[in-house]
């Protein structure tokens, strides 16, 4: 009778996680980049998922992405980003985003986690809204949970996932809110891209 308990809630687990691994839309399939999204559940914004493989060493891509001082030239509307508090493999940063007319712009401040292991990086990515001042000239970015993975397929191959869910703060048009879930990561990742080629 054990058992059998023990393996029904075996199927149950597998059927929940099978049912939230089919909820994923494919929404973008170009130039080498698919950006998935799905709802969650309260948000005007849906949470996105973006993979992509690079060629070009896990340590390359790596480098780039944990040096926030390049962080404007490849991540478009970034307008600044800076490390105001490095310890171990912990950052904080700040940044500034440009937002389209007439939405106000985004700042926000982001606790990053770099979690190295063989062959494989992951860089998590979480809000800390209340960790520093607020400024009159922006809207603080008030949740934004994620992470990117990296992870090796040859010498100068990486694969790179890039997964997040954010409240923007203020207002956001419905408009606005759906085109962000699919233009951010696959800018983001173009945009790498790019950077990493010049």
């Amino acid at each position: 009778m054990k058992r059998i308990h023990t393996y029904a809630i075996a199927l149950l687990a597998f059927s929940s996680f099978h049912s939230q691994a089919q909820d994923w839309s494919l929404e973008v399939d170009k130039e080498n980049i698919k950006v998935y999204t799905r709802e969650v559940e309260g948000s005007s914004m849906d949470e996105f998922k973006a993979i992509t493989t690079l060629n070009f060493p896990l340590s390359k891509v790596f480098e780039t992405l944990k040096d926030a001082s390049v962080l404007s030239e490849w991540s478009k509307n970034t307008s600044h980003c800076e490390v105001v508090e490095a310890k171990d493999n912990v950052q904080y940063r700040y940044s500034i985003s440009d937002a389209p007319f007439p939405i106000d712009d985004r700042d926000s401040y982001v606790k990053f986690t770099y979690t190295e292991s063989a062959n494989r990086v992951r860089i998590d990515i979480e809000a800390v809204p209340e960790y520093g001042p607020k400024k009159e000239d922006y809207v603080r970015v008030t949740e934004s949970k994620g992470y990117y993975l990296l992870e090796k397929l040859a010498d100068n191959q990486t694969r790179i996932t890039y997964q997040l869910h954010a409240e923007p703060g203020g207002s956001v048009p419905g408009w606005l809110a759906n085109s962000a879930s699919t233009d951010i990561p696959f800018n983001a990742l173009t945009g790498l891209k790019q950077y990493l080629e010049e």
